[in-house]
C-alpha cells in the first residue's frame, strides 16, 4: 500500500468518524431511538470505518516492519563508523608521533638555522663596517642572538598545536559543513535525555553485562555530546513500539509514521557521516595498514636525519658566532678595546 493510500484510509477514517458522531447527536437530539433510516445509516457507516480501520492496521504492521529493518541498520552503521573512527584514531596518533610532531621539530631547527645564519652574515657585515666601536657591545649583541636562538624555537607541545590550529582551512570546513546534520536545542534536550534513560543503564558495568569497550564507546560519545551517534545509540538500546490493536488505529498509525520519519531521517544522516569518514582514509589506510604503519615508519626515520643535519649547522653556526670575537678582534689588530 503506498503513503498516498495509506493517508487515504486515515482521512476516511476520520471523516467517516465525523458522521458517525453527527448522526449519534441528531440522534440524541430528536429522539428517534428505533428510526430505521438512521440506524441504516449507522450500520452503514460504522461497517466503512471498520474496512478502512483493517487497511490502516495493515500498513501499521508494514510500517512497523520497516522500522525493525532501519533500527538494525541503523546499528550497523554504527557499528561500522565507530570501528571506522577507531582506525582512523590509530592512525592519526601514528601520523602524529612518527610525521607530525617530528616534522615540527624539523620545521622549528630549520626555522633557527636560518635565523642564525641571517644574523651571522649581519654580525660580520656590522663588524667590518666599523658598527661596534668596543667588543663588548658586539659581545652583547652576540649573547642576544644566541639567547633568541635558544627561546624561540622550542618545539613545546603547544606551538605545534597552536600551528596545526592555523593551518586548517576554515574555508573547507565552512564549504563541507552540512545543516542538515545539525540538531536544534529542544531534540538535543530529548536525546540526552533518551540516552541516559535508555542507554546508559543498559551499557554500565553496575546495570549490565555489556562489555566495557561498549561502555567506554558511549561514554566517549557521551562526553563529546556527539548527538548524532548518541540517538543513534538511543536506537539501538530503546523498546521497540508495539502495535496495540486496542488502542485508536489512528493514533497508533500517527505515532508509527512519526517513528518511521525520524529512523529513515537518522539512517541517512548517520550513513553521510559514515560515507564521510571513509572518504577521509585513503585506500591504503583501509585495505593495508601494515604498509601505511611501514611508511610512517621510513618517513620517520628520514626526518630524524634531516632533524640531525640541521642540528649539525646549528651547532656549526653557534660557534661561527661566537668565533666572531676573534674576527673582531683581528680587524682591530688583536687588542681588547672593551
Amino acid at each position: 500500500m503506498t503513503d498516498r493510500q495509506s493517508e487515504f484510509h486515515r482521512q476516511e477514517i476520520l471523516k467517516l468518524r465525523k458522521l458517525l458522531s453527527e448522526l449519534e447527536a441528531r440522534r440524541l437530539r430528536t429522539g428517534q431511538n428505533a428510526d430505521p433510516e438512521l440506524w441504516q445509516s449507522f450500520m452503514e457507516i460504522n461497517e466503512m470505518v471498520v474496512s478502512h480501520e483493517q487497511s490502516l492496521i495493515l500498513t501499521s504492521y508494514v510500517i512497523d516492519d520497516d522500522i525493525r529493518h532501519l533500527k538494525l541498520q541503523i546499528s550497523a552503521y554504527l557499528e561500522e563508523y565507530l570501528t571506522w573512527a577507531r582506525s582512523m584514531q590509530e592512525m592519526e596518533k601514528l601520523f602524529a608521533v612518527n610525521v607530525l610532531r617530528p616534522g615540527y621539530i624539523l620545521k622549528q631547527a630549520t626555522r633557527q638555522r636560518k635565523y642564525l645564519e641571517k644574523e651571522y652574515s649581519g654580525l660580520m657585515s656590522a663588524i667590518v663596517e666599523g658598527h661596534y666601536p668596543t667588543l663588548q657591545s658586539l659581545e652583547a649583541d652576540i649573547q642576544k642572538v644566541l639567547a633568541h636562538s635558544d627561546n624561540a624555537y622550542q618545539p613545546d607541545q603547544r606551538s605545534f598545536v597552536d600551528e596545526q590550529i592555523e593551518e586548517n582551512d576554515l574555508w573547507e570546513t565552512i564549504a563541507n559543513f552540512d545543516t542538515t546534520d545539525l540538531i536544534v536545542g529542544d531534540q538535543e534536550d530529548k536525546i540526552e535525555q533518551d540516552f541516559k534513560r535508555f542507554v546508559l543503564p543498559a551499557v554500565h558495568p553496575d546495570t549490565s553485562d555489556t562489555p566495557n569497550e561498549t561502555f567506554l564507546a558511549v561514554m566517549a560519545v557521551y562526553k563529546a555530546r556527539d548527538y548524532l551517534l548518541m540517538e543513534a545509540f538511543v536506537n539501538q538500546y530503546r523498546p521497540m513500539l508495539k502495535i496495540d490493536e486496542q488502542q485508536d488505529v489512528v493514533a497508533a498509525y500517527d505515532k508509527l509514521c512519526d517513528e518511521q520519519n525520524a529512523a529513515h531521517s537518522l539512517s541517512e544522516r548517520l550513513m553521510r557521516r559514515l560515507n564521510a569518514l571513509k572518504n577521509e582514509l585513503s585506500p591504503a589506510e583501509i585495505d593495508q595498514p601494515e604498509q601505511v604503519l611501514q611508511r610512517l615508519t621510513q618517513q620517520q626515520e628520514e626526518i630524524k636525519q634531516l632533524i640531525q643535519t640541521e642540528t649539525e649547522k646549528i651547532f656549526q653556526l653557534r660557534e661561527n658566532i661566537q668565533g666572531l670575537v676573534h674576527f673582531y678582534l683581528k680587524i682591530k689588530g688583536g687588542g681588547d678595546d672593551r
